[in-house]
């Protein structure tokens, strides 16, 4: 029985490669998104909702509650975002709602993206933000919930980050020392990290709440098996 599937942030350098995942694999026969602008992209399993996020709760009450899975891949920058309350409004209300309506509507499967570190009682405030987030999520009613902690994410963005390509540049000079508990912070291909999140929605046996840092990502993209 092939699955519905709706992604919250697909245009996002993770989320396009979720969307791109779900219309080439067979084991799912719809996909919804909701975007802030419409896209190019044009496909038979493909249903674009352009919306204004500021007004997500009223959009998401009615929207069709079908779905065997959803993944939300939003997320923004301190830079992009400008101030605290822009962050905190695309890394945590929008995300939490989406949590609050999976749970409303009783779907079955949610995938969240945090971010490696995340922690609630971090004194940096992105890896606190973030941890907050699972903590709300965590206590919600949801079947099955994966958290994804991607580290330094490595893809073709919209934008040039400075401070990322140092970033990238850095992790592979360091990658092949980063090895013991170290391996989680090595940086990981987006579409590796959504071909993971596939991975992770196909599973029938694993309910509960679930945290997958970056290494088992790489790994679950590298075709091991997850346990």
């Amino acid at each position: 029985m092939t699955k519905r599937a709706l992604i919250v942030g697909g245009t996002g350098l993770v989320g396009k490669c979720v969307v791109k995942h779900l219309l080439t694999n067979d084991q799912f026969s719809h996909v919804t998104m909701l975007t802030r602008r419409k896209t190019t992209w044009e496909h038979y399993k493909l249903e674009e909702k352009v919306i204004d996020f500021d007004s997500l709760e009223n959009v998401l009450v009615d929207l069709d509650t079908t779905y065997d899975v959803v993944y939300c891949c939003l997320g923004t920058t301190m830079k992009k975002a400008r101030s605290k309350r822009a962050f905190l409004k695309v890394d945590f209300d929008y995300p939490l709602a989406v949590a609050k309506w999976v749970e409303e509507v009783k779907i079955p499967k949610l995938l969240i993206i945090t971010a490696i570190g995340a922690n609630a009682s971090s004194p940096f405030f992105y890896s606190r933000v973030k941890g907050e987030l699972e903590l709300k999520v965590r206590s919600l009613q949801i079947s099955t919930v994966y958290f994804i902690r991607p580290s330094l994410l490595l893809g073709d963005r919209n934008e040039f980050r400075t401070g990322e390509k140092i970033g990238e540049w850095l992790g592979k000079v360091l990658q092949p020392v980063m090895i013991g508990k170290w391996k989680k912070y090595r940086s990981i291909a987006a579409k590796d990290v959504a071909s993971a999140m596939i991975r992770l929605s196909l599973e029938n046996a694993h309910t509960g709440k679930h945290t997958i840092e970056s290494s088992a990502l790489q790994d679950l993209a590298n075709e091991r098996v997850y346990a």
